[in-house]
């Protein structure tokens, strides 16, 4: 858990790079446009259910709506964690499993777990010696465990039939293009995305960026909304358009000062605002007051 302060404001972020912040601020727009009512998620590849969680803070905001009756889904592959994701939030479903492609269902494989509470727990044998060779002073073993596996359309057939959930977050340690090419797009289509896009080496370092990810959401109608480059942030095409164009005729220009409670230098490229934010480079697409495209058929777009 991390605070980022400015002028004495303070915004805690249980994220790695003030991700949750990013996407809190997508569902205060949604809901103050009547797109949603409540915030329903799958959090693929959990590991820790509040440490560099992307899901933790819609968990407590959950908690306070006596309304809501729906259910989110936290999917755990190492059964320590398993154990207290369920411990730490009983309101989430908890499923101990590991998310395949289709035709690998409903068995067990080996998945390969590190000692520390690791977010590099892997199913690939050859990544987890790779982890083992990169890390001697780390990491000296690896236990292997046998896990359920699961697709992430079973997942969606059984608990978000009627209504698909807002948020996904999806961290499988190399893998999520794979998953992504077997999500059936045409039957579900979740606002938010949240996917981790480039290697993670150690658990604040990182390698280089899957730029087929981003491409292959692209072709599924998303667009980049925000990018920390560990993980890139996708909203639906239509929906960003909804709100973006909603925000401009309120004459509403968003302020990525507020939306992450600390001052950033920035340079602004085109339709893109490039911000430093805990070392990181953060890229948002602007579309407010910048992108003609959305603002200039609206009474005080343009500019």
């Amino acid at each position: 858990m991390q605070t980022i302060n400015k002028n004495g404001i303070s915004e805690i972020t249980t994220s790695q790079f003030g991700e949750d912040i990013i996407v809190n601020y997508l569902i205060k727009l949604l809901k103050n446009n009547n797109i949603i009512n409540d915030v329903t998620y799958i959090d693929i590849g959990a590991c820790d259910p509040v440490r560099n969680n992307n899901t933790v803070r819609f968990y407590e905001q959950n908690l306070l709506n006596t309304h809501m009756t729906s259910k989110s889904i936290l999917i755990e592959a190492n059964p320590y964690q398993y154990e207290r994701c369920k411990e730490i939030r009983p309101n989430d479903i908890v499923l101990n499993a590991v998310i395949v492609d289709q035709g690998f269902e409903n068995k067990k494989i080996p998945f390969y777990v590190f000692a520390n509470e690791s977010g590099l727990n892997t199913m690939s044998k050859t990544q987890a010696e790779s982890i083992l060779k990169e890390l001697p002073e780390v990491f000296t073993h690896y236990d292997t465990v046998m896990v359920e596996t699961i697709t992430i359309n079973e997942i969606i057939e059984k608990y978000f039939k009627d209504k698909p959930p807002v948020f996904i977050d999806l961290d499988i340690e190399g893998i999520e293009l794979k998953i992504l090419k077997s999500f059936n797009f045409k039957k579900c289509k979740p606002l938010i995305w949240c996917i981790e896009t480039s290697e993670l080496i150690t658990e604040y370092q990182v390698g280089k960026k899957e730029n087929d990810i981003v491409k292959f959401m692209k072709s599924k109608g998303y667009e980049v909304y925000a990018d920390t480059y560990l993980n890139t942030i996708f909203v639906e095409s239509k929906t960003l358009k909804t709100i973006t164009r909603k925000v401009c005729m309120r004459k509403n220009v968003i302020d990525l000062e507020k939306i992450f409670s600390v001052k950033n230098s920035y340079s602004e490229h085109k339709s893109h605002k490039v911000i430093n934010l805990l070392g990181m480079k953060i890229k948002i697409k602007r579309q407010i007051h910048c992108d003609k495209r959305i603002c200039n058929n609206f009474p005080g777009g343009g500019g």
